[in-house]
């Protein structure tokens, strides 16, 4: 990066935006809770980018799976966004934008690219849904269709007979995301980890997490495994290691570096990774990086 990157990071939950420099220095930072329709969290980009100047450079992280014009292609948690665009006209003719998935963003903002030997980075990303990334030998794995890594709806033993967004069964999604666990005990998202009935849900969503992360190391033998996302930064984290070690699994996890700024350093990132080795997606002014649905 040479220059500052307008970022943001949209989830099911919150719509975050911010200046990142060459040093990944983050300014105007702005939280916002997801808006129910695609049309109010472009506004509220929009009106981002032009309190930070109209800078050049847009670096899109989303949850939702996109068209090439930031277009929702589709989302199961939130159906209402999808159809709508997520950038204004103004952006999309102005600016020179690079869309990325949020989950490979947070992955991306894991790996340290500065050294050579660094190994595979796998990020899981542990939110309203679950995303997951990967960085393999200094490229993030995108799969032939954008698909890769698509974490959160990958079967486990311990969803079993649980009923995902997307309309499978078994999905890992259905059995330790935020919205899963809200079904599960009927709390609201602020007193979901108060909540008295919450005990035997979080042991399902952590069994669950851990059965994720065997088959993923397997997969992958990662340098590294890194845990974002709200729930996955929150406490959940801890009974997920308490569940890895209590199944005798040895697989070093760690908390996100970049805390809740992941996606929005992982998304300017990418932008750079784009100018080194650009894959340019329909309109002329975007390109993506990957892209999936959580």
């Amino acid at each position: 990066m040479t220059e500052a990157i307008f970022a943001v990071d949209l989830g099911a939950t919150w719509l975050r935006s911010a200046l990142v420099d060459p040093a990944r220095r983050l300014a105007m930072k702005a939280v916002a809770a997801t808006p129910d329709r695609a049309a109010d969290a472009c506004a509220i980009i929009d009106a981002a980018w032009r309190r930070a100047g109209c800078p050049r450079a847009v670096a899109l992280a989303s949850a939702p799976e996109l068209t090439a014009d930031a277009m929702v292609r589709r989302w199961p948690n939130r159906r209402a966004y999808e159809g709508g665009s997520l950038l204004s006209t103004t952006i999309r003719d102005a600016a020179v934008v690079a869309m990325v998935d949020d989950a490979a963003a947070a992955a991306i903002a894991a790996h340290p690219f500065e050294r050579r030997d660094a190994g595979p980075t796998i990020c899981i990303s542990i939110g309203s849904g679950i995303g997951g990334g990967a960085v393999i030998d200094g490229v993030p794995l995108t799969g032939a269709n954008g698909a890769a890594m698509d974490l959160g709806h990958m079967p486990v033993p311990s969803a079993t007979g649980l009923r995902c967004s997307c309309g499978r069964v078994g999905c890992l999604q259905a059995a330790a995301s935020g919205f899963a666990l809200r079904d599960l005990v009927a709390a609201s998202p602020d007193a979901l980890l108060q909540s008295p009935d919450v005990a035997s849900a979080l042991q399902r969503a952590s069994a669950a997490l851990g059965e994720a992360i065997v088959i993923v190391n397997a997969v992958f033998d990662p340098a590294r495994i890194a845990i974002a996302g709200g729930l996955g930064l929150s406490p959940l984290f801890d009974q997920i290691e308490a569940e890895l070690i209590a199944r005798h699994i040895t697989v070093s996890i760690a908390r996100h570096r970049c805390g809740d700024d992941a996606g929005l350093v992982g998304a300017a990132i990418g932008f750079g990774l784009n100018r080194t080795a650009p894959g340019r997606v329909g309109h002329d002014n975007q390109e993506r990086v990957v892209s999936h649905a959580d």
